[in-house]
Formats: C-alpha cells, structure tokens, sequence
C-alpha cells in the first residue's frame, strides 16, 4: 500500500454529518480522575471501516 492511499479525510456536509474515509481509526475516549488530575481513557475501540457517516 502506498502512502497516498493509506490518507484518512473528513468532510463536513452542509447538514453537519461528518464522512470520514480511509480506514481511520476510532475511540470513545471518558476523563477519569487521577489523583487530584484526570486523565484520558479509551472505553471502547471501534472496528475500522473504509468509510464513516458521523452526526455530532
């Protein structure tokens, strides 16, 4: 695979769904504390597809 190919893109459309295209991969990431600071996790992995319709 070359790198032109291997590019993720997202457009946004006129109604606000994002298309997302080129296998990009995708979290749900929560804030959890830690200590007296919070921090990042990733709750769930999402299987990669070639293309996504996203609503915000």
């Amino acid at each position: 695979m070359n790198e032109a190919s291997n590019k993720c893109k997202i457009k946004i459309t006129k109604g606000g769904t994002y298309l997302v295209s080129g296998n990009a991969p995708i979290a749900e990431k929560v804030i959890e504390p830690k200590g007296k600071t919070y921090e990042f996790k990733e709750k769930h992995i999402f299987s990669q597809l070639e293309h996504y319709a996203i609503c915000r």
